[in-house]
């Protein structure tokens, strides 16, 4: 394993730890020793990204939305917004669980700035109020809560321009 890959291993572990259920010791060799609690089906698998640009819409619109595209719940670890452009207004944008692509929530990000300057921002960082810097289920596609959206508030998203990326883990 690259130490790349450790490191990465370990973000994924740590994350997982602080959503709940994890059990970590140290064994008298050293090494490391984590209990889950999951069975061997419920353990995710590599990590999946989802990527798209940002639409600038009108104030009140959705920006972006990714439903889970599988029949497997998801676990969402990180939603990255990379704002290339800033809108000319001075928008806000809210990211979170829905159930649907016209959905609007602020439980991942809440009240990001997209209209100041050129930015990114992520959930852990950038999570605002009501957002969380913990992990998020996502149901299966067809789901009640199968989608993450961006929606454009307090002004109009006028010529934004950038992407997301969202980081998830699926359990088959």
């Amino acid at each position: 394993m690259t130490e790349a890959e450790q490191r990465a291993a370990k973000d994924l572990i740590l994350r997982m730890a602080r959503a709940g259920g994890l059990q970590v010791s140290v064994n008298p060799n050293g090494d490391i020793d984590i209990k889950t609690g999951l069975s061997n089906a419920e353990v995710p698998k590599e990590a999946k990204i989802a990527t798209g640009d940002l639409d600038d819409v009108v104030e009140n619109g959705i920006s972006f939305a990714w439903q889970n595209p599988h029949p497997y719940p998801a676990i969402v670890t990180d939603v990255f917004i990379n704002l290339t452009t800033a809108a000319t207004a001075s928008p806000t944008m809210n990211v979170g669980l829905t159930t649907s692509a016209t959905g609007t929530a602020d439980t991942i990000m809440d009240g990001i700035d997209i209209g100041t300057a050129a930015a990114r921002f992520d959930n852990i960082n950038d999570k605002g109020t009501n957002g969380t810097a913990k992990p998020v289920k996502v149901d299966a596609k067809g789901g009640t809560n199968d989608y993450i959206t961006g929606k454009v508030l307090d002004a109009s998203g006028a010529d934004l321009v950038g992407t997301y990326k969202i980081v998830y883990h699926v359990f088959d």
